[in-house]
């Protein structure tokens, strides 16, 4: 078994155990392996341990990624899943619309209205989550909670996309003072989904919060995606291609 599979099955065990913790079906929080900078053949290695879902950062990796896979003769199906969970820019929307199965970082009108006028350009619906700032951090991207309503109420009228729910990116928890205060943003999180599901009478079934270092907090609060990275394929090296 090589490292990224053993690290895989690792993790699937934590899932596991956090949502037995909590009362939730392990099939209710899928894993998103976070292969940023780390190469196709790792990628692989983890498809072939059963993963199925990669998030990237970066939109010409994603491309470049998905053209090496396109041009494997392999045993590599269709199954495997791209989902988009960095930061996006207007200028590079129309490359990205489609070619993910999600993308998770909507965080602003303008981005929403471009994704929207894309897809309608290509004949399809791009599902996507909502970003938001709920550490209320500068160096965070996201809207505001309390500006979440009548963002989701202007996605809704974009014709190009589906809303299926929120994203976050937690407060760090480097610090053992920190874990209460993530535990809280989840939790609001969690809340915030709910909120607005009720107000709009609209199912929102994915909360996309937890990464290696947090995961099984956030699972407690409901995430229904946890992007996971350094803890399966290793640190990053940003000089990888």
């Amino acid at each position: 078994m090589s490292a990224v599979s053993a690290n895989i099955a690792s993790i699937k065990a934590e899932i596991a155990k956090a949502c037995q913790s909590c009362g939730r079906k392990q099939s209710d929080v899928s894993l998103v392996a976070v292969s940023k900078t780390k190469p196709l053949s790792q990628m692989i290695e983890a498809y072939d341990a059963g993963q199925r879902v990669f998030g990237e950062n970066y939109v010409q990796e994603l491309e470049e990624k998905n053209r090496q896979l396109k041009e494997r003769d392999s045993s590599v199906g269709n199954d495997f899943e791209f989902h988009l969970i960095g930061p996006l820019q207007s200028n590079k929307v129309n490359r990205v619309v489609g070619l993910c199965s999600l993308i998770h970082s909507v965080d602003r009108l303008k981005i929403a209205d471009a994704i929207s006028r894309s897809a309608e350009s290509k004949n399809l619906k791009q599902d996507v989550l909502l970003q938001i700032n709920i550490s209320k951090q500068s160096s965070k991207s996201g809207v505001m909670p309390e500006q979440a309503s009548a963002f989701l109420a202007h996605c809704l009228s974009l014709t190009g996309i589906r809303v299926l729910g929120l994203m976050s990116i937690g407060s760090s928890i480097d610090v053992e003072p920190k874990v209460s205060e993530i535990e809280r943003e989840f939790a609001e999180m969690f809340e915030l989904r709910n909120k607005l599901s009720l107000e709009f009478a609209l199912e929102l079934p994915h909360l996309s919060m937890g990464m290696s270092g947090d995961f099984p907090l956030a699972i407690k609060h409901g995430s229904t995606l946890v992007r996971v990275g350094s803890a399966i394929f290793g640190e990053r090296e940003y000089g990888e291609s």
